[in-house]
């Protein structure tokens, strides 16, 4: 009965009276979640975002999963600088089945200045609905342990039914930017989520609190075919805090106008958490990412270090007349 003891933990520890919102590790390839001024600002006319993730399943036959997309326009209705977005989002978390739904429709704008064009800065907001729902008829207890096996059908003498809430969510966001070269720039982004706050429960009801987020995106050339990329994304969220670091190297297997194709290789971590390993590769228009968090919190008693997985897919689809030219460059990420 032992082995259930982390599992109860790990199902129980994210039940409280507020919650975190969804948040990934590539928070650089999941521009839409990650920052609302981020909506339209790419290379192209159209932006398709998906991500999946999944983890704790070395200590839980029902791991937390994750998944989410979106879509974005850049300059819809020829207005240029402008971006259009919606993202939707699904939260299942443990044996309880926790879990939250999100759909968010954003709209941002960004003004280029400098004499030549080299500062840019964004802002955005995104207005959204917001669900969350828990089954504890799911869980299991001491009570329904015969002393060799679970009984599903004995009687737990627990009753904690179900609860379900729903409300409004308003996020806004910013960023500026510097641009030295199509290949060397800095950004630094904030945005809040959860603006006006409503509390649409009491007792072991579940809303979240207003989340801060800062990040910063750079590249750097270091040779003909070398950049680097460091990253840092920082989180507030009521109680809790997120340092999220680190730095992927990108190279170029070809980098001309009209044919990109590149690999990137990277490590990060979550600050007393995990330590996190990417993989990246570019197509032209096509990015895709993956990463693995090696847990190492005071929680790998169970994990044995094993914490989960990440998929992430940007795609993009230029007007015709940037697929002639593509001269353009926009970071690959936001």
């Amino acid at each position: 009965m032992r082995k259930w003891i982390p599992i109860a933990l790990l199902c129980l520890g994210s039940l409280g009276a507020k919650s975190q919102d969804i948040h990934f590790s590539q928070f650089y390839n999941t521009p839409l979640f990650t920052n609302p001024a981020a909506t339209g600002y790419f290379d192209g006319t159209y932006r398709f975002n998906g991500v999946v993730r999944r983890q704790w399943s070395a200590v839980s036959s029902e791991p937390y999963q994750t998944f989410g997309g979106g879509i974005d326009m850049n300059s819809p209705f020829n207005l240029k600088g402008t971006g259009i977005g919606i993202n939707v989002a699904q939260d299942v978390t443990g044996l309880s089945a926790f879990s939250t739904f999100s759909a968010n429709a954003s709209l941002a704008g960004r003004i280029k200045l400098g004499s030549n064009k080299s500062w840019i800065f964004g802002a955005g907001g995104a207005f959204g609905y917001l669900s969350q729902s828990v089954d504890y008829s799911k869980l299991k207890f001491e009570s329904q342990f015969d002393g060799k096996y679970f009984d599903p059908n004995m009687l737990s003498n627990e009753y904690l039914g179900s609860i379900n809430y729903a409300w409004t969510n308003v996020s806004i966001g910013g960023f500026i930017q510097k641009k030295w070269s199509d290949r060397t720039n800095v950004l630094l982004g904030y945005s809040t989520y959860s603006l006006f706050l409503q509390n649409r429960g009491s007792g072991l009801a579940f809303y979240p609190e207003q989340r801060q987020s800062f990040q910063a995106l750079t590249s750097f050339k270091l040779l003909n075919r070398f950049d680097l990329t460091p990253g840092v994304q920082v989180m507030f969220q009521g109680q809790s805090q997120e340092y999220l670091f680190g730095t992927s190297v990108k190279y170029y297997l070809k980098n001309t106008p009209l044919e990109k194709q590149a690999i990137m290789l990277g490590g990060w971590a979550r600050w007393s958490d995990a330590a996190i390993v990417s993989l990246g590769f570019q197509q032209n228009q096509l990015t895709i990412g993956a990463t693995y968090d090696i847990n190492y919190s005071p929680f790998n008693v169970a994990t044995n270090y094993r914490g989960g997985w990440e998929f992430a897919v940007i795609y993009t689809i230029a007007t015709v007349r940037e697929n002639v030219k593509r001269l353009r460059a926009c970071p690959n990420y936001f």
